[in-house]
């Protein structure tokens, strides 16, 4: 059995797509995952699953219960905890003089962005916020907070056309110590 974290996007926001995680680890576990943990409401998850499954099988047969049993889909993201470490690590923030943790964010997205949409998001104005892309993750520093920034999960998924899910730093923490 291994271990994974997986992240649904967009679930019980402003009372759209609800689901409920008592619910939703039954479900999963119907679904051939065991030892499903969920942390907070909005769609943290750490299962077990046989060895034979990858991220891409992870993804679909989430979204595909979902779908199934609430009529609805969303994105899934599915990663290993030990890409999920070595991503924490490398945040280049961390290293900025000055910088308070409750500032950081990380964005997950569905594939690497290609040069041109990235030039594209590099125009739109999003200061003072900073972000760095890297590969399927994006690091984020909010210096005002998430709620009064212009650097949105819309405006990445329109700009980068990629799929996104963003976690604060303390949730994105949270997440490791289930792998302990």
């Amino acid at each position: 059995m291994k271990k994974w974290i997986v992240l649904l996007r967009g679930i019980n926001v402003s009372g759209q797509k609800k689901i409920i995680m008592s619910e939703l680890r039954e479900l999963l576990e119907k679904a051939e995952f065991s030892k499903v943990e969920t942390y907070i409401q909005s769609g943290n998850i750490l299962l077990q699953v046989n060895d034979n499954y990858d991220q891409y099988k992870i993804e679909e047969k989430v979204g595909g219960a979902i779908l199934g049993n609430y009529g609805y889909s969303v994105e899934v993201f599915a990663m290993e905890p030990s890409w999920l470490n070595m991503v924490v690590k490398a945040n280049p923030f961390l290293n900025v003089e000055g910088v308070e943790t409750r500032q950081l964010a990380l964005t997950f997205i569905s594939e690497e962005p290609g040069k041109d949409n990235i030039e594209r998001l590099d125009k739109f104005n999003v200061s003072p916020d900073e972000y760095i892309i890297s590969g399927k993750v994006i690091y984020i520093r909010y210096i005002n907070g998430a709620g009064k920034s212009k650097l949105t999960n819309n405006l990445i998924e329109a700009k980068l056309k990629v799929k996104a899910t963003g976690r604060n730093w303390n949730t994105t923490l949270k997440l490791l110590t289930f792998d302990q």
